[in-house]
């Protein structure tokens, strides 16, 4: 799943530069002030909270979805 995010990298100067990825390949550490500090490909990044926080929720969503195709459970009677 790609998404717009800001990133920069670790060491680098505070500018962010938002950059299209695919968020499943990030690996969330921790989170620090307004930023989720984790790696990318390798590389230490750190990608805004808020955009962090919005593929989580999208993420959730999509699970959901899957498991009500799946016959789970129906997401309107939750």
């Amino acid at each position: 799943m790609k998404q717009l995010v800001m990133v920069r990298v670790l060491g680098q100067s505070p500018y962010k530069k938002p950059i299209e990825i695919d968020i499943n390949k990030f690996q969330y550490r921790y989170r620090l002030q307004k930023e989720a500090i984790g790696t990318l490909d390798g590389i230490d990044v750190a990608i805004c909270i808020d955009d962090y926080k919005e593929f989580q929720k999208q993420k959730l969503i999509e699970m959901m979805r899957l498991d009500e195709e799946a016959g789970l459970y129906n997401i309107e009677e939750q």
